[in-house]
């Protein structure tokens, strides 16, 4: 996944990477690597849609 969002941003104007937050995913963590990415972080809630 992090080769292609570096590899995305050379051609795509706009990445962003996204997650569902449920407890097997840490949220920090994934904020942390979204900036050192340099892409914006999406958290979305489990089963809710739109």
């Amino acid at each position: 996944m992090i080769e292609f969002v570096k590899e995305a941003r050379k051609v795509i104007p706009e990445v962003k990477l996204t997650v569902v937050k449920v407890p097997q995913i840490d949220v920090d963590a994934c904020k942390a690597l979204a900036k050192k990415l340099g892409v914006p972080l999406r958290v979305r809630k489990f089963n809710v849609v739109g």
